[in-house]
């Protein structure tokens, strides 16, 4: 077994047979992946492996993954006067070290959160939604997700209206 210690952060990987140290270098972003084929008194960086998350962009380099807006179920099933929380979801392990961010109709909001509540959702509360996930000076941003709250017609209403029209149509072919 051979152990490559480095002098920035590290944490303890299995890469096949081989047990390295992989830093957290760079950006903090990035893991060295040591494989003990290519070990030779220094680890050769001729592999990178990303933390999850992120994408390898290059040989060495790898960038935050896009976040997924989440947390509604049926996307054309939405309706004014009900509660909704969105979620900017990212595969980074430790979301806590992300900062998130939200734009309605290309506009940021307020909103600096993982989640994005909807409260009592109306009709002004329609649009395109869209998150960023921001880590290291990286930014990744979801695809626009467009959501319309429809009125809420009540079965009562509906009912009313029915026997309303069939009242009537009788009450005229009486005539």
């Amino acid at each position: 077994m051979k152990t490559i210690v480095f002098s920035c952060v590290t944490f303890l990987f299995i890469v096949q047979s081989c047990t390295a140290n992989l830093p957290i270098c760079g950006d903090g972003n990035e893991t060295t992946v040591c494989n003990s084929n290519e070990y030779s008194g220094a680890c050769n960086v001729s592999k990178c492996a990303c933390a999850a998350g992120f994408q390898l962009t290059g040989q060495e380099t790898c960038k935050l993954s896009a976040p997924v807006i989440t947390g509604v179920a049926d996307i054309n099933n939405l309706f004014q006067k009900k509660d909704y929380n969105l979620l900017c979801s990212t595969h980074v392990i430790k979301p806590n070290v992300l900062t998130f961010s939200w734009r309605i109709n290309g506009t940021v909001t307020n909103v600096k959160d993982q989640n994005y509540p909807i409260k009592e959702a109306k009709e002004s509360d329609d649009g395109e939604y869209s998150c960023t996930a921001s880590v290291g000076g990286q930014n990744a941003t979801s695809e626009k997700v467009t959501l319309t709250f429809k009125n809420a017609v009540s079965g009562l209403t509906v009912s009313v209206l029915v026997l309303a029209m069939v009242f009537l149509t009788n009450l005229i072919n009486a005539v």
